[in-house]
């Protein structure tokens, strides 16, 4: 990925606060995985239902040491989240669909994924309750998950240096997690519903959170030093 470095007019920018605090460090960028080229169809179903299963073994393996991880940090109701997580991907309707779609539209694993969880984030959309439509993202964890294990790609969050400032589009509740436990002081997010899990997550561990800085404009800021006010919603850059 090509970083500009070319400098906007302001170094100091203004979001919703979202996560009291304040924290100052070097900001970093994180981008993930985009899965594009996947396989769209498929003639061999039952390969497909093999993926979606190792794929799925291995997702519930990590979520139960998450959990167990957010249990010590954050408590045992922020590690129930991880635990609905698991019981998502233990849901008949879920699993139901994903076979379906490749049994019989001839959908490769991947696409039934992606697929299946679209349907269920348009249905979380579509509550009128600001923390039931928050749950959307809680979808799209779990699909970046189980496609994430079906490729072969991980996160290395060790990489991410202790106390930086985290900026990106958007966090699912486990990538937060994760970086917050490799000791993230703050992020600075283009989105982040104040009822998501993954803001919840922030208020819990008592980590800064900004929101509505749009990513594109952070970038070109990566290395400089960052301190955001999760009370404010200012970002400002040295």
């Amino acid at each position: 990925m090509l970083v500009t470095r070319e400098r906007y007019l302001t170094n100091t920018f203004k979001g919703t606060g979202i996560s009291d605090g304040i924290a100052t460090g070097r900001l970093c960028y994180f981008t993930r995985y985009t899965f594009d080229n996947m396989p769209a169809r498929s003639d061999f179903p039952e390969r497909e239902i093999d993926k979606w299963i190792n794929a799925v073994t291995v997702s519930c393996e990590q979520l139960v040491v998450l959990s167990r991880i957010t249990k010590r940090y954050a408590g045992s109701g922020m590690a129930a989240l991880f635990e609905a997580h698991l019981g998502m991907l233990a849901d008949v309707e879920f699993g139901d669909r994903v076979s379906e779609l490749i049994h019989s539209e001839g959908y490769s694993a991947e696409a039934a994924i992606h697929r299946t969880a679209q349907e269920f984030y348009d249905m979380f959309a579509a509550i009128d309750d600001e923390y039931m439509s928050a749950r959307c993202m809680d979808v799209i964890d779990i699909a970046i998950r189980v496609l994430s294990n079906m490729v072969g790609y991980e996160v290395d969050y060790s990489n991410f240096a202790r106390d930086c400032i985290i900026s990106s589009s958007f966090l699912t509740p486990s990538e937060a997690a994760n970086m917050m436990f490799y000791g993230a002081a703050g992020f600075v997010l283009s989105y982040a519903n104040e009822y998501s899990h993954t803001a919840i997550l922030a208020r819990t561990l008592g980590v800064p959170l900004v929101s509505g800085v749009d990513a594109d404009r952070s970038i070109s800021f990566v290395g400089a030093e960052a301190t955001i006010n999760g009370s404010t919603g200012e970002v400002s850059f040295q």
